[in-house]
């Protein structure tokens, strides 16, 4: 991971992510990369020289280069994560596209992803994946948006992402 300095035409790397399985830490496992979607998702800078990332079904801190693996996921990657950088929490919701029941859960970080707490878990069969979480500033509360189909979809809201009540 890098940034770009168009006034320079520079890129300064920041840190690198090593893949679990070899063949993807080859510079020819570029193109199967794109193909698996086996890339980083999502990085937030939380601090300076501080990056939380999702990444290889894993969420990493990356602190001054030193790399620690904070939460393996179930799925491959969340769908959408919810950042507020003046709290520095960070949170989102299981996506995952398996046909079997299962239970989808929230996770939230208070602390820049350095730590994870996991919260409410729908009941197998409910709700199949969390297209997103946003916080609510003015009401104190996040929102829960859910599903594709049938009873799946829904909008739910919750104070602390440990209990959820549905909204619509």
């Amino acid at each position: 991971m890098g940034r770009f300095f168009p006034q320079h035409r520079k890129l300064e790397v920041l840190f690198r992510l090593p893949f679990r399985n070899p063949a993807l830490n080859l510079p020819m496992g570029r193109p199967l990369r794109r193909l698996l979607r086996a890339e980083i998702f999502h990085v937030f800078p939380v601090g300076e020289n501080v990056y939380t990332a999702f990444f290889d079904y894993r969420v990493v801190h990356i602190k001054n280069g030193q790399i620690k693996i904070v939460l393996p996921l179930r799925v491959r990657r969340p769908l959408r994560v919810g950042f507020s950088p003046q709290k520095r929490w960070l949170y989102f919701g299981e996506y995952d596209t398996a046909q079997t029941p299962h239970s989808s859960c929230l996770f939230i970080s208070r602390n820049g992803g350095e730590n994870w707490e996991k919260g409410f878990c729908f009941e197998p069969g409910t709700v199949r994946h969390i297209h997103h979480v946003v916080y609510d500033e003015y009401r104190k509360v996040f929102w829960i948006l859910t599903g594709d189909y049938g009873e799946e979809i829904g909008i739910w809201k919750s104070p602390d992402l440990r209990t959820v009540e549905k909204a619509w």
